[in-house]
């Protein structure tokens, strides 16, 4: 916020330079905040605040405390979206191969069976 003015109207930076020291004051802290929530992937949720921002940016008012609000209403609302994505996703549990109680005999262990009684080169010689 050192890097723009907090004038609401006034003339300055196009909203590509905006965008961008927006982008530079504000990520970390919208970053910090979903990875303080858990969210799975606060990186790219991140990234898609921003995303969200930008076209936006034309209709915002107050200049960078109008813009950090914005920002901060939207990785909320992208925090809220996964929670109850999660809510709604059935539950899921890990696979311990050991723990599996199907088993059958590989197409490799039953080829080596056949194989240590010398059925294979029998059939082979014939």
């Amino acid at each position: 916020m050192r890097n723009m003015r907090h004038g609401a109207n006034r003339p300055g930076p196009t909203e590509e330079s905006t965008f961008c020291v927006a982008y530079r004051e504000l990520a970390p802290g919208v970053l910090s905040y979903l990875r303080a929530r858990g969210v799975e992937d606060p990186e790219g949720l991140t990234q898609e605040v921003f995303l969200a921002l930008f076209p936006r940016l034309g209709d915002v008012r107050g200049g960078m405390k109008g813009i950090k609000s914005l920002v901060f209403c939207i990785a909320h609302a992208r925090y809220v979206d996964e929670h109850r994505r999660r809510l709604a996703a059935p539950p899921t549990t890990g696979y311990d191969p050991a723990e599996d109680p199907r088993r059958s005999t590989s197409a490799e262990d039953q080829l080596l069976a056949v194989e240590a009684s010398g059925n294979v080169k029998a059939l082979l010689n014939d």
